[in-house]
């Protein structure tokens, strides 16, 4: 089964992808999704910097999460896609 959506930051400061649904599939670090940049789909994995000299988030956690193919900007309204 695979959910295609877009990316959207949620309150808690964490991506997740939302289908045209309304269907919501909330991401964490080692989440392999892909994205759609360029008219072609990009797999790579969400990962989780933690950074100290960052303000806690609304979980209490110091960082970010980040895409690891290199040259990909995590940003809301991005296509993405994930299996499951």
């Amino acid at each position: 089964m695979q959910l295609t959506g877009h990316l959207r930051k949620n309150d808690l400061d964490r991506w997740e992808i939302v289908a045209k649904d309304g269907s919501v599939v909330g991401l964490s670090s080692g989440s392999v999704v892909e994205v759609h940049i360029g008219g072609h789909w990009i797999e790579t994995s969400i990962e989780f910097c933690h950074d100290w000299s960052e303000p806690e988030d609304a979980t209490g956690s110091r960082g970010h999460y980040y895409a690891t193919e290199r040259g990909i900007l995590l940003c809301d309204g991005l296509p993405a896609r994930i299996g499951f």
